[in-house]
């Protein structure tokens, strides 16, 4: 499934906006769920981890998101 949502996210006929909008749901989605079990987890461990994949993910949208301008 990931080629294709690459496919979509790097696409020149589809609109920015849509393109945007999908990578912002994606991400809301993933980091949502980080950021969720993370404060949820009774160990600390367990807390940074999620908090720190939350972060890296917030920072990969961000990237995706500049190719995306780029292109």
């Amino acid at each position: 499934m990931e080629p294709y949502i690459a496919d979509f996210l790097f696409n020149k006929k589809i609109p920015k906006l849509i393109r945007y909008s999908v990578l912002a749901v994606i991400v809301g989605f993933v980091v949502f769920i980080c950021f969720y079990f993370g404060l949820g987890s009774y160990s600390l461990i367990g807390k940074i981890i999620c908090c720190a994949v939350g972060v890296l993910m917030i920072i990969l949208g961000a990237f995706v998101a500049r190719k995306i301008h780029k292109n």
